[in-house]
């Protein structure tokens, strides 16, 4: 996560992004990670990158992208379930992390 903070502007940034979400699938498969408990990191990472640059948000967006699409609503929800229950609105940054993803993964598809 430190090298999408760090390291994806400029000249080659999507051969950069490609590079690091290959270490990142090979990282969950050395270590046997969950991949959503990954996938939920990186969402929590992303909140902080939303007041980033827009390539900053695309980089994480292109990881987030690896994931199943499932697990990313399942682990979306989860989020939100806590706020649900309690009725308490949701902070802001997690739904603008919501609208962000949605919106690039509409994108794509």
């Amino acid at each position: 996560m430190v090298d999408l903070e760090h390291g994806c502007a400029g000249v080659g940034s999507e051969k950069k992004v490609e590079r690091l979400s290959n270490n990142v699938m090979s990282l969950i498969a050395y270590f046997n990670l969950d991949p959503n408990r990954v996938l939920d990191v990186m969402l929590d990472c992303l909140e902080g990158a939303v007041q980033l640059p827009q390539h900053s948000v695309e980089a994480y967006v292109h990881l987030i992208r690896k994931f199943n699409r499932s697990a990313l609503v399942q682990v979306l929800g989860f989020k939100f379930q806590g706020h649900q229950q309690t009725n308490q609105k949701p902070p802001e940054v997690p739904m603008c992390v919501c609208v962000c993803v949605f919106v690039y993964m509409y994108l794509y598809l």
